[in-house]
């Protein structure tokens, strides 16, 4: 072999060897491609006005996200980026869609490949307006005490409807005139801030067991606009008046009470005792108790000096604080109970349920100080659909934040501990 190719042949193999470590580098650092690791449903139903996170998880390297829309499934032409739409999971608030449904999916790229979730078909459903504030379920006046009763209703404000009606209807009770009946109505379209209504009745109009009763309408996707004409109401329990008579005795305790303060026991579940609590000055000390505790929506006040129940305060929770239960309701009783604006209560949850599922997060080793942050951490925990507060300062439990995760179909699930004397409070994320 020649000295020349010899060095022909030491050059070959140097190049073959910076070929291969070329080869090698390459290999160790291939991108790889986006697989998509579990789907979004194919449907979703979401509250009118709210969201429900569409999460889709798709894995890789470098991926780079985008949310896309059509409202025409099956066209692959007309599906169109949404907007600032770039990260895993999409959150979209669905108003009035003139009766069509939007579709969803998210496409993942990056330089190895590019993969999309199935098209998730999102629709709104419609939710009757939300009520701030209402009458007590009982009103009682004095005849000749004031020149009128003067009831107010306040709607929430909702931006995504067509308009939003709210009327209330008086029936006037026993020895009114023939045909005395008659309604008031609000309406607003484009709402800027909460809807009031206001009912002034003269006191020679206020007769005794007069009805009020007050539904509000959220119309959506209205006929003028080329949609099916979709509305959904609200109607409260009615509100009734009690007229004493000029000569009837009022108890002193109703001048020292909110003014929408009602002279019954209102039914709940106990949140605080007022049996085995300290007693308090007033009724305003025992409202703005209620106002301080998670999830209290009815305070109940001992407000007559000479009844052993005086200063006694009871914290409740019911499901619907619109809908209180009357235990007992009488003009002489020591009783004076109050409800709360949905303004004012803190906890989105149910009381006296614990929920079941996977063990997540552990409660012992998650303090947590109310029930709203709870509820927020496992929004945010991946895979968490249930959280269990414990809510009675008397337990043992109190301010665990335990993490769940329900299967399909069973979030609702409580366990045996659940019922009279449970520490828990609960709920599903939706």
């Amino acid at each position: 072999m020649t000295v020349r190719a010899s060095a022909r042949r030491m050059a070959q193999a140097r190049l073959v060897g910076l070929l291969l470590a070329v080869v090698v580098a390459q290999t160790a650092g291939a991108t790889a491609p986006p697989r998509l690791v579990a789907n979004a449903p194919s449907s979703q139903v979401t509250p009118f006005n709210k969201c429900t996170p569409l999460r889709p998880i798709i894995t890789g390297d470098n991926l780079k996200y985008q949310w896309e829309e059509t409202w025409w499934v099956g066209r692959a032409q007309e599906w169109t980026p949404v907007a600032g739409e770039n990260r895993p999971s999409l959150c979209i608030t669905h108003r009035c869609t003139l009766g069509y449904n939007p579709a969803y999916r998210l496409v993942a790229v990056n330089s190895a490949g590019r993969v999309a979730s199935r098209p998730t078909v999102v629709s709104a459903q419609l939710v009757g307006p939300r009520f701030l504030s209402r009458p007590p379920p009982i009103v009682t006046r004095v005849a000749g005490r004031s020149a009128t009763v003067d009831l107010e209703w306040v709607l929430a404000r909702d931006t995504g409807a067509d308009a939003v009606v709210l009327a209330v209807t008086v029936s006037p009770g026993r020895n009114a005139p023939v045909g005395s009946s008659y309604e008031k109505k609000a309406v607003a379209s484009n709402m800027r801030g909460p809807l009031h209504l206001s009912v002034s009745i003269p006191q020679t109009q206020a007769w005794n067991d007069t009805v009020l009763t007050a539904r509000a309408m959220l119309q959506c996707n209205s006929r003028t606009a080329g949609g099916p004409g979709e509305a959904v109401e609200t109607t409260l329990e009615p509100v009734r008046l009690r007229i004493l008579g000029p000569a009837a005795v009022v108890p002193p305790k109703v001048a020292t009470c909110p003014a929408d303060a009602v002279n019954a026991d209102y039914d709940g579940w106990v949140l605080r005792s007022g049996d085995a609590s300290p007693r308090l000055p007033s009724c305003g000390a025992c409202r703005q108790l209620c106002a301080n505790t998670d999830g209290c929506t009815t305070w109940v006040y001992g407000a007559a000096s000479d009844s052993d129940r005086a200063g006694q305060c009871w914290l409740k929770w019911t499901a619907d604080a619109y809908r209180p239960t009357l235990k007992a309701a009488s003009p002489t009783g020591p009783w004076m109970s109050g409800l709360m604006p949905d303004s004012e209560q803190t906890c989105p949850g149910t009381f006296g349920v614990d929920l079941d599922g996977e063990v997540l997060v552990r409660g012992e080793t998650n303090l947590l100080a109310n029930c709203a942050a709870c509820a927020d951490a496992c929004d945010k925990l991946p895979g968490c659909n249930v959280w269990v507060w414990g809510y009675l300062p008397s337990s043992s439990r109190y301010k665990e934040c335990w993490l769940k995760r329900a299967a399909p179909g069973r979030e609702r699930t409580p366990k045996q501990a659940s019922g009279d004397g449970s520490p828990w409070v609960s709920n599903e994320i939706q």
